[in-house]
């Protein structure tokens, strides 16, 4: 068996799993407290000692707050979801003093740190371009992504903004076990979103998206994702086909949906996964939470209301918003320990795969 067969065995071997094993049980308890109390997680933050909340701002429909760890912060603007923290050097992705200097060194974080090195990874454009843009106003290389069609592509592709690149392509997985409209080459029956019909064939997986745009080897300065529900699948696919891939990502900015593919158990382990892979493996933690209270999570039909996330709210608050943004850097270097890694355990005894783990073209 290939690497690569091996690996994606391994992440379908894992949904069938019980979701009673301890490590099922605590990664999912404790991400469930992160995102619907995160002052119960200080641990979790980048810096505990100095979390703050937000002036109340306008966003996603309605008035709220948010709660940071930034001392230079723009508040996302035009009713958008993502802010920009300036505590930091988007080139070299290292954590800064309250003074505004980076630990071991004496440079400041200006709008000169943000250069040709600065890579942008931005899914989810649903057309607001004020994060893309800001950031390639500030020098960064912004790669932009969204696979709606319809008007909205038509929209997305007449867009121009120096340092700006659109692609029509979107997250997915290319585990077998995925969801149909997660899957690589999905057909355009079977992709929707909340924003519309999917182009047919225009679904990949993060490291075959790196392949394509030939940044191998390339730190991704920022990877904002806000995909309507595609980063279960697709961030389960990271943690078995190419986990290491992440090393390479100094900040993640992503919205997680609650109410969007997170219905069974086999749900119920990807979003254990997510938090072994994003806090376990890679040591990253928070700067950066807010809710999307549009809508509460009792506001969804009761038919998607089956297992996997059901159990965790009886156990927490039992009707938190069906969505949050966080922003998340690295404390630490990621874990490089195997024996860390329980629910992916058997994706990590494949070994690492010399390339991008993909499906046959269909």
């Amino acid at each position: 068996m290939s690497c690569c067969a091996c690996r994606l065995s391994a992440g379908c071997d894992a949904l069938a799993a019980s979701t009673h094993t301890p490590e099922v049980v605590r990664h999912s308890t404790r991400f469930y407290q992160l995102l619907t109390e995160p002052n119960a997680s200080r641990h979790l933050w980048l810096d505990p000692a100095h979390v703050t909340r937000t002036r109340r701002y306008f966003c996603c429909g309605n008035s709220g707050r948010a709660y940071h760890g930034c001392t230079s912060l723009t508040l996302p603007r035009d009713g958008e979801s993502w802010p920009i923290c300036e505590d930091w050097s988007s080139q070299h992705g290292q954590p800064l003093h309250r003074s505004g200097r980076r630990k071991h060194n004496s440079a400041h974080t200006t709008e000169a740190s943000y250069n040709s090195s600065c890579l942008v990874y931005s899914f989810g454009i649903g057309g607001q371009w004020g994060f893309d843009d800001q950031h390639a106003d500030r020098g960064c290389e912004v790669h932009s992504f969204d696979p709606t069609g319809g008007s909205l592509f038509e929209k997305h592709s007449a867009h121009v903004h120096t340092n700006v690149h659109f692609h029509p392509w979107g997250l997915a997985s290319a585990l077998p076990c995925a969801r149909k409209d997660s899957l690589l080459n999905t057909r355009a029956s079977d992709g929707k979103s909340s924003y519309g019909a999917l182009i047919a064939g225009h679904l990949f997986s993060l490291d075959e998206i790196v392949r394509r745009l030939g940044h191998e080897g390339r730190r991704i300065s920022i990877l904002k994702v806000d995909c309507e529900g595609c980063e279960w699948d697709a961030l389960h696919h990271v943690a078995y086909a190419s986990p290491v891939l992440l090393n390479a990502v100094d900040e993640i900015m992503i919205e997680f949906h609650l109410d969007l593919k997170q219905e069974t158990d086999a749900d119920l382990i990807r979003f254990a996964t997510t938090f072994e892979l994003l806090f376990v493996q890679q040591q990253f933690r928070l700067w950066w939470w807010h809710e999307n209270g549009l809508r509460r999570y009792r506001d969804v039909k009761p038919a998607s209301k089956k297992e996997g996330l059901r159990s965790l709210a009886l156990r927490g608050p039992a009707f938190p918003p069906y969505a949050f943004e966080i922003g998340l850097r690295r404390r630490a270097r990621p874990s490089s320990a195997a024996s860390h890694l329980r629910i992916v355990s058997g994706g990590s005894a494949c070994g690492q795969c010399p390339g991008p783990c993909v499906l046959p073209s269909a």
